[in-house]
């Protein structure tokens, strides 16, 4: 295997020396490839460093991270997120998230939070990395997602808040194992990154006894830019109101806004709107428009509150 990665890397230019073995054991130089602790600082290096500070301009146009699209809008591209866009996008979710709760980000009851969403993924990121430490929030990190597995922490932990996507709901809602756990210590989920239809979504509330509210994102909004508030009891298959600060038009197939209730492209401007694709300006100038602009390619539409739901997909777009 190692063999075979070297050789990839070698037709595709990445040189041995930027190549390691990943594991949770201490692997064996093979083939000239090392383990990954090999580029590890020290302990007295690790106390001593310190992290830049960065001026407002620097903390805007600096990448702090490249997430990788899904490839809805054509094969997947870097995004290259600032650290403003992380910042902004963790203060945006966190309003949005206690909006109409009782109480605020300072006196919320105590949560605790299963992590089993990928760490390299945009959600996971905001939620697991970011926002679990500015909350002071323990997480359950999972190695690996087994259904039992996750059912079982929920039950032994007593997780109170899940973020997810539409497939857990249906294994919640279809695969006989849950009835096995005792999960009632959930009041709250979350469930983004894919469509979710109001029925099943209704089903598990009525199910379950816990409010599942949706919210939508991509990875070139970091993470999200629509939320139902938390504190409202949703049943209606919304995806939510905009986050602060965030703006949305939606456009028909000329380019004009549509009336309310009609459907239309999303556009989205905001604080989270990441930088660029990653040596990708072709796909950047088509995707983000000179005033920060980024054209979504879901199709939306608005009632009189400010509440989206998402219809459709516009055409592939591929960029090259």
């Amino acid at each position: 295997m190692v063999k075979t990665a070297v050789a990839a890397a070698k037709e595709a230019g990445l040189p041995a020396n930027r190549i390691f073995s990943f594991s949770d054991t201490y692997n064996v130089a093979d083939a000239g490839i090392l383990d990954w602790r090999a580029f590890l600082g020290s302990e007295a290096q690790g106390s001593s460093y310190k992290f830049p500070k960065l001026s407002p301009d620097a903390a805007v146009n600096t990448v702090a991270t490249i997430n990788y699209s899904s490839g809805t809008t054509g094969l997947p591209k870097g995004v290259c997120v600032s650290h403003y866009n992380i910042i902004a996008n963790v203060e945006q979710t966190i309003c949005m998230k206690y909006a109409l709760k009782p109480f605020n980000r300072s006196n919320h009851p105590a949560e605790r939070w299963i992590g089993f969403l990928p760490l390299y993924h945009a959600y996971g990121q905001l939620y697991t990395i970011l926002m679990a430490i500015k909350l002071a929030v323990p997480v359950y990190i999972m190695k690996q997602f087994v259904y039992g597995d996750f059912l079982q922490t929920i039950q032994d932990k007593k997780i109170t808040h899940l973020q997810i996507a539409p497939p857990i709901l249906v294994m919640l809602s279809k695969r006989p194992e849950t009835a096995k756990y005792d999960i009632s210590s959930v009041t709250d989920v979350l469930c983004g990154a894919a469509p979710l239809s109001k029925e099943l979504q209704n089903t598990c509330m009525s199910r379950f006894g816990m409010q599942i509210n949706q919210g939508w994102g991509m990875t070139e909004v970091t993470c999200g830019a629509i939320h139902v508030p938390g504190g409202v009891n949703d049943d209606t298959g919304s995806v939510g109101q905009l986050d602060p600060n965030s703006e949305c038009k939606l456009l028909d197939d000329d380019g004009n806004e549509v009336q309310e209730g009609e459907p239309g492209e999303m556009y989205i401007r905001g604080p989270q709107v990441c930088l660029r694709y990653w040596k990708n300006e072709k796909a950047t100038e088509e995707s983000i428009s000179p005033d920060k602009w980024l054209r979504t390619g879901d199709v939306a539409v608005c009632d009189n509150r400010g509440y989206f739901w998402i219809v459709d997909r516009k055409k592939v777009h591929f960029f090259l």
